[in-house]
């Protein structure tokens, strides 16, 4: 048991280690299944890594960084190469200001996880387009920021946080 734990701590320290485009294959799986003994063959600890969902957050923060009419930010959340964007969700922890801005979120294309919305309507918790439907889901092809673009004027204030939950696929 003891060489088990001391196994999953050293692979587990390797995976929170790992660039964000390195995630668990198929083929990794299957050898974290068949070579880290009967406990993690019993377990299928592997095909766990493999099948788990990962929620990531960012900050769009504009007493930090300035919000600029027409800028686009990165909100710190690089979702990797495969991924499937399943749900999002948003927290107004700051009102943003003045009342002329609107806040839009992009992965992919323009407004694809939340359309602009003007400042009054960001308060408490705010749900994006992905709400676990699959119809509304997002799949990458490459690692891809998410992103906020302001518009309607320069945000002086604001602070949203963004939750994203994906899962990674073939």
């Amino acid at each position: 048991m003891k060489k088990f734990l001391a196994a999953l701590l050293v692979s587990t320290s390797v995976f929170a280690a790992a660039p964000v485009n390195d995630v668990v294959s198929t083929d990794d799986a299957f050898a974290l299944n068949t070579q880290m003994g009967p406990a993690a063959l019993q377990r299928s600890l592997g095909t766990q890594l493999l099948h788990s969902h990962t929620t990531a957050y960012g900050v769009l923060d504009c007493s930090k960084q300035a919000c600029a009419i027409g800028g686009t930010y990165n909100v710190g959340i690089l979702l990797p190469a495969k991924a499937i964007l399943r749900q999002v969700v948003f927290n107004t922890v700051t009102a943003v200001a003045p009342s002329s801005v609107s806040v839009a979120w992009q992965l992919l294309s323009a407004n694809d996880i939340k359309t602009a919305t003007a400042a009054s309507s960001w308060t408490g918790i705010t749900a994006g387009i992905q709400t676990g439907a699959v119809a509304n889901m997002l799949k990458t092809t490459t690692a891809t920021q998410v992103q906020a673009v302001i518009s309607g004027s320069t945000a002086t204030a604001g602070k949203i946080k963004v939750f994203a939950d994906y899962v990674i696929s073939e």
